[in-house]
């Protein structure tokens, strides 16, 4: 079974927080030649008993957004998967003023609006800086779920806290929750403030609240209570890390569905690495109750074999029903399709070309096999399909695998005849 996750890290402990989340760990190469970061693969439990995610933990050789750009685009290159997380740690933004959003040590940052890049400004003659452009949105299928987890707990269910529980005691002690003494705010003339009752805040004694918002992601270390306060109140932050913005913008452009979670290791000013431990394995643990609410892709059937390789098999061993499997795997590695607005453009234009209503799922595998099932029962339907994608993306090497596989006639060996 290939990884169908993609989990990215910028620091080692990190790494080791989220390796303590997972089951069946190994460490992996990539498949693909000249991509020499490294990998990690093991399991999570999905919403379907006895069908885990397979995953993939990457480790970026430094942190920062341009690191984090590159190790985003090398992991979905070499792995293919379907959805790619940042999980680490952040700068937490604390609101004496309004203590329902009081955020504090250990708790948890959840992306579930997004990133905002404050640094990419335009400085007007005012002194005013406007964002040029907002941060491109998250997946839709895992703030889906961060919703699910939320409504359970409502209820009192919090999915993350025994699995923080239990997976800090395999981690050593370094990982276990440091006293509530350390968790101290202070200003930037370092006076202590003193944080609101729990009562107040919505915390339980011992546990990290879970916070859902925008995360500012730049390239500056924020060491500063002032200017923290000025860039959250400005963005409606909830926090600050420092590679969201690189692996939003590169998951974007390899047009793969993106999300981050974050644990909070300090304020931003009176830095120190206390909380560094603990916050990544709260991040982790989320992480893992988060994948728990996310249906499975569904794998052909009979086949361990990578994706690439099944696309570019011959469909004929195993009958009919392997055959479309291969065509199914074959469109799934075709950029465009690999993301929702691809697939609206590709089935608008099936719709002008055939007259045919495309009936639509909402996962996107399962919406391939879907259109894959009913353009293969209507006559040329297959070949529509190679013909709108070629308007697409003439140059792509899964397209022409995926027409060779289905027998469209080529033009030497790019051009499909029109």
């Amino acid at each position: 079974m290939e990884p169908t996750i993609g989990i990215i890290t910028a620091l080692p402990i990190e790494c080791f927080a989220v390796m303590a989340v997972l089951d069946q760990v190994e460490t992996a190469r990539s498949p693909e030649a000249g991509d020499g970061a490294s990998y990690w693969t093991g399991t999570v439990p999905s919403a379907a008993p006895g069908r885990p995610h397979r995953v993939v933990l990457s480790l970026l050789p430094e942190d920062g957004g341009v690191a984090a750009a590159h190790g985003c685009a090398n992991l979905h290159r070499s792995w293919r998967v379907g959805q790619v997380l940042m999980c680490g740690i952040a700068c937490g933004v604390p609101r004496l003023d309004v203590p329902a959003w009081h955020v504090r040590l250990g708790d948890i940052l959840v992306a579930e609006e997004g990133i905002v890049p404050y640094g990419h400004v335009r400085a007007t003659p005012g002194g005013v800086e406007e964002l040029r452009r907002p941060g491109p949105k998250p997946s839709v299928d895992l703030k889906n779920a961060a919703r699910r987890l939320r409504v359970a707990a409502e209820s009192g269910v919090r999915a993350w806290e025994p699995i923080l529980l239990s997976r800090a005691g395999r981690s050593g002690e370094d990982y276990a929750r440091p006293p509530a003494s350390t968790d101290v705010l202070l200003d930037d003339d370092g006076e202590v403030l003193r944080h609101p009752p729990h009562h107040r805040t919505g915390h339980v004694h011992g546990q990290p609240k879970v916070h859902y918002g925008r995360i500012g992601s730049g390239g500056r270390l924020i060491n500063s209570a002032a200017e923290r306060d000025r860039l959250a109140r400005a963005h409606r932050l909830i926090g600050f890390d420092m590679e969201g913005d690189g692996v939003a913008d590169a998951a974007y452009l390899q047009q793969v569905p993106w999300f981050m979670v974050r644990g909070v290791s300090d304020y931003g000013s009176g830095k120190n690495d206390t909380w560094h431990r603990y916050a990544s394995l709260a991040a982790a643990a989320y992480t893992r109750a988060l994948l728990a609410q996310l249906d499975p892709r569904p794998e052909p059937a009979g086949t361990e074999a990578a994706p690439r390789q099944r696309a570019a098999a011959a469909p004929a061993p195993g009958g009919a029903e392997a055959g479309h499997r291969a065509v199914v795997e074959a469109v799934w590695q075709v950029r465009t399709m690999r993301h929702q607005t691809g697939r609206d453009d590709v089935v608008t234009a099936l719709t002008e070309l055939t007259g045919v209503r495309i009936v639509r799922a909402r996962d996107g595998y399962r919406d391939i096999d879907g259109m894959v099932r009913q353009l293969g029962g209507i006559a040329g339907g297959l070949d529509a399909l190679v013909q709108v994608l070629w308007n697409l993306e003439r140059d792509s090497v899964p397209l022409l695998h995926l027409a060779r596989l289905i027998g469209q006639p080529l033009r030497g060996d790019d051009d499909p005849v029109r």
